[in-house]
């Protein structure tokens, strides 16, 4: 594997199923951004080179280490604010994906609702 470069579906999907996981391997390239994308490594987007230059690229996410978090819809700094406290102390590199976040609410009838 070549930290450097960018791999194809298919590649990855070929990689996934020959190597096994390890906490030593160096992340996948998904995409790589050019000009004009900033740098959000809480929202997946890294900056790195590739070939000297200084590009911002999206690794492919472990879908082993996959979470989810219920985040109060009143948490101060919102999702920032609660990845920031609360996951990266723990999880340096963990980010998340604004286009899965899903906002409602839950309600337990039991509680509610007991007659």
């Amino acid at each position: 594997m070549d930290p450097g470069r960018r791999y194809t579906a298919k590649e990855v999907k070929a990689l996934k199923d020959t190597f096994h996981r390890t906490d030593t391997a160096p992340p996948v390239i998904r995409k790589v951004h050019g000009g004009g994308v900033d740098a959000d490594p809480l929202r997946g987007l890294f900056p790195s080179a590739i070939s000297g230059k200084p590009v911002v690229v999206q690794y492919e996410p472990d879908p082993a280490l996959r979470d989810t978090e219920r985040v109060p819809l009143l948490e101060d700094g919102g999702i920032t604010g609660f990845l920031n406290r609360e996951v990266l102390p723990y999880v340096p590199n963990a980010w998340y994906v604004p286009e899965k976040v899903k906002v409602g609410y839950e309600i337990s009838f039991t509680r509610h609702f007991y007659r």
